[in-house]
């Protein structure tokens, strides 16, 4: 047991988790208003549900999983379980005090389900109208964002369309978003460079967003027709081998 589990596996964590939902049905049911201490106890569940994700994680990399080929080999199954329950009880708790999580926070819950192997579960929670409300407004708001942050808005913005997948719209607007992004790229990122303190540094984080981004425009071209592009050329096999080259 690492220091970081004194964050979100404890009594108090565990007992707020369970009310979270009965004392939502509560106010729809009775009408009673909010505990005074509701956006307190939704920052706690925040920082348990971040806690249970790293150490979920720990030193696992991307390049291991695509090594290893399987993901739920690589994280035990009830870890999981558990990270996934904190984020949503997070969430849930953000709804009922009409909060916004941020894309991270949403990419973060995306990725516990699926390690928990529950896809359904994540999918039905990205098709309500709340989450559906959080996601329209991070393309909205990333305008305002240093570039940095704009690139892994959008990068995540595409990675939970694609999970959401409601309709073929998801998908093909996942897309556009990471090819907008590269209309932005060509026109302010070399000045943005040139006004970092390390621009080394810098250029490589983007570099691996970059790859990243890459990454998801090649899924989604196969999630809507069965191929990718490479060469000008529809190719249906080696997806995975593509996608392991430009992850690593």
């Amino acid at each position: 047991m690492s220091a970081l589990t004194t964050f979100f596996r404890t009594p108090e964590i565990a007992e707020t988790l369970r009310n979270v939902d009965s004392r939502a049905l509560d106010r729809r049911v009775n009408d009673t208003p909010l505990p005074p201490d509701q956006v307190l106890l939704t920052e706690r569940l925040r920082l348990a549900a971040i806690a249970s994700f790293s150490e979920m994680l720990g030193t696992l990399t991307i390049d291991r999983w695509l090594r290893n080929g399987s993901p739920e080999t690589m994280v035990a199954k009830e870890v999981a379980e558990e990270c996934f329950a904190d984020w949503q009880g997070f969430l849930n708790s953000l709804v009922e005090i009409n909060g916004s999580p941020n894309p991270d926070d949403l990419l973060s819950f995306t990725v516990c389900g699926f390690l928990a192997s529950k896809p359904h579960e994540v999918r039905d929670a990205l098709r309500r109208l709340a989450y559906r409300q959080w996601v329209s407004g991070y393309r909205r708001s990333s305008r305002e964002l240093p570039w940095l942050d704009r690139v892994r808005t959008h990068i995540s913005l595409a990675v939970i369309l694609m999970v959401r997948q409601d309709d073929r719209a998801d998908i093909e607007e996942a897309g556009v978003a990471l090819r907008e992004l590269a209309n932005f790229q060509r026109r302010i990122e070399a000045e943005w460079l040139d006004e970092q303190q390390d621009p080394r540094r810098d250029a490589l984080v983007l570099l691996a967003f970059y790859h990243l981004a890459e990454a998801v425009i090649r899924i989604s071209e196969f999630l809507l027709s069965g191929s990718v592009i490479k060469d000008g050329r529809a190719v249906i096999r080696a997806v995975f081998r593509q996608m392991q080259g430009l992850v690593r």
